[in-house]
């Protein structure tokens, strides 16, 4: 053997080994590892006709929460991930907020057991999603009200800036605390002052690992919850002071079959309202003293481990406990999805409220709307390095939950 192969075979050992450090240091593990690109977008329009007490029949056609999402995922040192979101969302019609507002603008940071979350995004003023075409559909039985804005918009109930914490002890038990900045509408005249926390709240749930999808026990959920907000103002505004929500829900699968699949869920919400509460028209319905529930029963076919065929019935009550004569309101809303090819959906809802003479200025008065909704989901990412149970649509209103 010569010099020049003898010092190749010298050499052999240290070029692996020097191969070996460079591939596994942290500049050349950054360099490249790129981001997962996720696209998302749920398109949904549906024509309404309906009859509304002291406005007759009308019609229209309705495409608000229609959304487009752009999102990022990338794997830091450690166990640690990280996630940034950017969402548009259609709001509601004639909403004082424009054709579309940024509703998610989220950044996220997780591992096994802990998520902060940091924000524009769904406030989780309700504890479970309900079987509705839209998450508004049941907006003052389902939600935590925002007593800083007027209620005929939606958006400002539902989204808002917040810096949230979660812990997950054995996968199953959820703590979650967060304060969030709600938006503030002029209610004497003054207007908002710049964003600043006027809401928190702490969760604790027991809920049901999502790996667990086939193989479901009869308590899927259960949880307890309070809100709270609050406003301050330099000019000593008579709104002043706490408004405190308390909340408890429950998901019972009635019969946990993956084919035939059945399941109840249900929400109850006490609001301890103002002690003094101004003439402020709009606002009286989330800050008077209040009880609230709703319940759905639902009714799931699955085909080859896909949503088929989805029939749901939805009640929901409100009273107002403070009031010399009993205001109530009592809504029913009953609708089917069916799917008509992959992630295409076409569904019929119903829906009735009923209110007490003195609701009628919040509420609008008795309703009767029947709506044709066609909903088209695109779920897309590139560079994939996560599991699917954390995809984009999962930040949208699942209205087959």
């Amino acid at each position: 053997m010569n010099k020049g192969c003898d010092m190749k075979m010298r050499l052999f050992p240290w070029g692996i080994l020097s191969a070996v450090l460079v591939l596994h240091s942290p500049l050349a593990s950054t360099a490249e590892l790129s981001p997962e690109v996720q696209l998302a977008s749920r398109g949904i329009v549906s024509l309404e006709g309906g009859r509304l007490d002291g406005k007759g029949e009308e019609t229209n056609l309705d495409f608000s929460d229609t959304s487009i999402l752009l999102g990022f995922r990338q794997k830091l040192y450690g166990t640690l991930r990280a996630r940034m979101a950017i969402g548009l969302q259609f709001t509601d019609l004639d909403s004082e907020l424009g054709p579309v507002f940024f509703h998610q603008v989220v950044l996220k940071i997780e591992d096994q057991k802990n998520i902060i979350r940091v924000g524009r995004a769904r406030l989780g003023s309700a504890m479970i999603e309900f079987p509705t075409s839209r998450d508004d559909d049941a907006l003052f039985f389902s939600d935590v009200l925002n007593p800083l804005y007027s209620l005929d918009e939606s958006e400002p109930s539902q989204f808002g800036e917040i810096l949230e914490y979660r812990h997950v002890f054995a996968q199953r038990y959820w703590v979650r605390v967060f304060g969030a900045h709600l938006k503030e509408s002029a209610v004497s005249g003054q207007g908002e002052v710049g964003p600043r926390f006027n809401s928190g709240g702490l969760f604790l749930e027991y809920r049901v690992p999502e790996s667990q999808r086939w193989n479901r026990p009869v308590l899927a959920q259960l949880g307890l919850g309070y809100n709270a907000s609050f406003k301050r103002t330099d000019s000593g505004d008579d709104l002043d002071g706490l408004i405190s929500n308390f909340l408890a829900s429950a998901i019972v699968n009635l019969n946990p079959d993956p084919v035939h699949f059945v399941d109840i869920r249900s929400q109850f919400s006490f609001n301890m309202g103002l002690t003094d509460i101004p003439a402020s028209g709009g606002l009286q319905l989330a800050l008077e003293k209040r009880l609230t529930t709703m319940t759905s029963l639902r009714y799931l076919y699955r085909k080859l481990e896909r949503p088929m065929l989805q029939v749901a019935l939805t009640y929901g009550y409100t009273r107002l406990l403070d009031t010399q004569v009993a205001l109530d309101s009592h809504l029913v809303i009953a609708n089917i999805f069916y799917r008509l090819g992959e992630n295409f959906d076409l569904g019929v809802q119903g829906k009735y409220l009923r209110s007490a003479t003195g609701l009628h200025d919040v509420l609008g008065g008795d309703e009767l709307q029947l709506q044709a909704v066609l909903i088209y989901n695109i779920d897309e990412s590139w560079n994939e390095q996560f599991d699917d149970r954390d995809s984009l649509l999962n930040l949208e209103h699942g209205y087959i939950p």
